[in-house]
């Protein structure tokens, strides 16, 4: 972390050196749920599909002769007195995956019909992705390629990082059950081509084939619109909720433990660690509704560090760590390729676009280890336009983009029209994390004000508007495990002893509050022969790297491979 200029620590001790990232295995991201980590287990098995066990509804999903892609009622719940009532018919119904739930309004009452249908695709499901030295956006691609859908249907809560295992879920909307399950069979078990011996590319589960569904016999049509005020009630059976009220508050317990259940950390790691292939897929699970940015309680981090420090320095610093928290900077990963992307912000926002497009080009420079780009670069030079642009490989969509506008010499401010608008605003997102890194560092060496921003929430950083009014607050006796600092755009927001004038961003971007410091939770570490073994759990928004130099008193290297 040469590159990192931010190097005020909260803690004092001796600094000693740390090696980051060596291996992929070396760096493993578990995403927290509401019950812990995220579980790695079979797809699915007959716990997590529940049911009722009425004779009706069991004999009309198992009979194979019936046209699968017909809608049928099966029952209609009557007498719902509530919206509670309502919750848990829908939600216990609809964990069966070939019956979705629909409300249906007579008058002043309200009943639930349960409708049967084998390919519907009205469920939102989520699925736990592990990925290997892969980017989320292309565990995604690959997602949406095996079902034949855009990437719009799939949704995460971030991106987690390349370089390491990472385990995080993934909501799709718009396919059926047996579509899910099978895409997510042939990603964990991917055809091999003739005479080549087949391996997994998955951990070995304790999943069975009679966990999986029988997906040769059906067709993959997507629904139609289904007209609920058409719903046929001929033979549905027509159920009081009183007389199946405590049979679903207990099928409801169940699936609450069952969808809960995760595997402890040794157990998870060691699945993780053995998975051969890119990407492994578990746990399918209905949900309400797809995954929203930051929709999640945080990450667990397993790391493995290089290390000669003595055991008492290494576990004093550690202590600290656990008890005092660290410096919650914006990671290096956020500030680009030779840290230029808050200069590329603070151009967008000033809408220099032309000095804009010669820092992002310029920044290409650093990648001396990638010879496509250097290859680009040297045609750069030369003039040749085409050749750099087509010389980059694909992931180098804005440096693309900006070549061909140069090429055919549209204004710079067009060029960045083109750009989708996510890409242009990591530059000025980095703009605002330098601003927010440069006022924690001089808190860290100057000491609080005397009047600061405050809030006792285990986060990252507050920017939502209803969140900002119930936990942000003023106070006239700050301290570091409570402060809050504002984010540009916030007007409160500026250069720390530096008086120019921040360029408008209210328009393009929202402001908010992140936390000066935090506190990991569930820190445990062990050291053994020069490596260094720790694991803690983060909020959302902070970086794993920022913990890392805090116990190394900005010792850590971090591996470029």
């Amino acid at each position: 972390m040469k590159q990192f200029k931010w190097s005020s620590c909260l803690s004092k001790g001796s600094a000693f050196d740390l090696l980051l990232k060596e291996n992929e295995e070396d760096f493993v991201v578990r995403e927290l749920g509401v019950s812990g980590g995220l579980s790695v287990g079979p797809l699915c098995n007959e716990e997590t599909i529940a049911w009722l066990g009425q004779e009706l509804e069991v004999e009309l999903a198992k009979d194979g002769s019936r046209d699968l892609h017909q809608e049928t009622v099966l029952t209609k719940i009557e007498n719902l007195e509530n919206k509670e009532n309502r919750r848990v018919v829908h939600g216990v119904y609809s964990a069966y995956p070939y019956v979705y739930t629909v409300t249906v309004k007579e008058e002043e009452k309200v009943s639930v019909a349960v409708v049967y249908h084998r390919t519907h695709t009205k469920n939102v499901y989520s699925v736990n992705v592990t990925k290997k030295g892969r980017t989320t956006h292309e565990a995604s691609e690959a997602l949406s390629r095996e079902l034949r859908v855009k990437n719009t249907s799939i949704k995460y809560a971030g991106n987690k990082d390349k370089r390491g295992i990472t385990t995080q879920r993934l909501s799709i909307s718009g396919v059926s059950f047996d579509e899910l399950h099978a895409a997510c069979q042939r990603i964990n078990h991917p055809p091999v081509k003739a005479d080549v011996p087949t391996v997994s590319t998955a951990p070995k589960t304790t999943e069975t084939t009679e966990n999986i569904p029988n997906t040769e016999t059906i067709a993959n049509p997507k629904t139609a619109s289904f007209d609920r005020h058409n719903l046929s009630m001929e033979g549905a059976k027509i159920v009081p909720y009183q007389d199946i009220k405590e049979k679903l508050i207990e099928i409801e317990k169940r699936i609450s433990e069952t969808l809960t259940a995760t595997e402890t950390d040794e157990d998870y790691l060691k699945v993780v660690l053995n998975m051969k292939g890119e990407f492994y897929v578990s746990r399918i699970t209905r949900i309400e509704n797809g995954l929203k940015l930051g929709e999640l309680s945080g990450n667990r981090f397993y790391l493995k560090l290089k290390t000669d420090a003595a055991p008492d320095v290494v576990a004093d610093s550690i202590d600290k760590l656990a008890q005092q928290g660290f410096p919650n900077y914006y990671g290096s990963q956020r500030f680009g390729y030779g840290m230029n992307n808050p200069r590329i912000g603070e151009c967008l926002l000033k809408r220099e676009f032309q000095q804009a497009m010669s820092l992002i080009l310029s920044s290409l420079k650093g990648l001396t280890n990638s010879p496509r780009v250097q290859e680009a670069l040297k045609h750069l030079e030369e003039g040749d336009l085409q050749a750099a642009g087509s010389a980059l490989p694909p992931k180098f969509g804005t440096e693309k983009t900006i070549l061909r506008g140069m090429l055919k010499k549209i204004p710079p401010k067009h060029v960045f029209q083109m750009i989708r608008r996510e890409n242009r605003m990591i530059y000025t997102h980095s703009y605002q994390s330098e601003l927010f890194n440069d006022m924690l560092a001089e808190r860290l060496t100057t000491g609080l004000a005397a009047k600061e921003y405050a809030a006792s929430a285990w986060c990252g950083s507050i920017t939502g508007k209803e969140e900002i009014k119930d936990l942000v607050s003023s106070t006239e006796t700050p301290s570091f495990d409570t402060l809050l600092l504002p984010l540009f755009p916030t007007p409160e927001a500026i250069k720390p002893a530096n008086s120019t004038t921040l360029p408008d961003a209210s328009k393009i971007m929202s402001g908010g509050y992140r936390k000066a410091v935090v506190v990991p939770r569930d820190v445990s570490y062990s050291l053994s022969e020069g490596v260094l073994s720790l694991s803690f759990d983060l909020p959302p928004g902070t970086y794993a790297t920022m913990v890392v130099k805090e116990v190394s008193k900005n010792g850590v290297e971090e591996c470029t491979w």
